[in-house]
C-alpha cells in the first residue's frame, strides 16, 4: 500500500530494542545490514547513543576512526555498518554483541561478517542475533544460504549431509541413464 508516512519496519524496531537493552546492561554492540537505508534510520533511532555509523557514503578515514574509537572508547557503545564497508577486513572484538538486520546471499559473507566481531584473540563468546521473519524473504533467504552452504561443505569438504546424498543419487542416476 502507497503511503507518504515514513513506517519503520517491525526489525529496525526490534534491533533497536535489543541494542538499548544490551547497551544498559554495559555491552558494545555492533549492527550490520546489507543496505545503508536501515542503518541511517538505525542511527537516527539510536541518536541518544552516538552511535558510529559506517557505509559508502562515509569516506574511508572516517571509518577507520570509528574503528578505532569503537574499539577504544568505552563510551562508543553501537557501532552500526553495511556488509559491503565493513563486513570483512576489520576488528570490532570490543564487542561480543552483533545483530544482523539481514543476512547476505551467501554464508561466506555471512561468516566475514559475525567475524569482525569473533576473533581468534576474543577472550568473550560471541552472540550472533539475526532479525528474520517467519514466511517472508527473510525465511526464503535463510533456506538458500544453507542449501548453498551444504552444496559448497560437500563439494569442497566433502561433508556428508541429506543434500549431498540426493546430489549424488541423482548424479548417479544420470550417469546410469547415459
Amino acid at each position: 500500500m502507497l503511503t507518504s508516512q515514513n513506517i519503520i519496519s517491525t526489525k529496525i524496531e526490534r534491533a533497536v530494542e535489543i541494542a538499548e537493552q544490551l547497551v544498559e546492561q554495559g555491552e558494545k554492540v555492533v549492527v550490520m545490514s546489507i543496505f545503508k537505508d536501515p542503518v541511517y534510520k538505525l542511527a537516527k533511532l539510536l541518536d541518544k547513543y552516538n552511535p558510529l555509523v559506517n557505509t559508502g557514503d562515509i569516506p574511508d578515514l572516517t571509518v577507520s576512526q570509528n574503528i578505532e574509537k569503537f574499539q577504544t572508547d568505552p563510551e562508543a557503545k553501537i557501532f552500526l555498518a553495511t556488509a559491503a564497508k565493513c563486513g570483512t577486513g576489520i576488528t570490532l572484538n570490543a564487542a561480543s554483541q552483533m545483530i544482523c538486520i539481514d543476512i547476505p546471499w551467501t554464508d561466506a559473507l555471512f561468516q566475514q561478517m559475525t567475524d569482525r566481531i569473533h576473533r581468534l584473540d576474543n577472550t568473550n563468546s560471541a552472540f550472533i542475533t539475526v532479525l528474520a521473519c517467519r514466511d517472508t524473504i527473510d525465511q526464503r533467504v535463510l533456506d538458500i544460504v544453507e542449501t548453498k552452504k551444504q552444496i559448497s561443505d560437500f563439494v569442497i569438504d566433502n561433508v556428508q549431509n541429506a543434500l549431498a546424498d540426493s546430489l549424488k543419487a541423482e548424479m548417479t542416476a544420470i550417469i546410469k541413464s547415459l
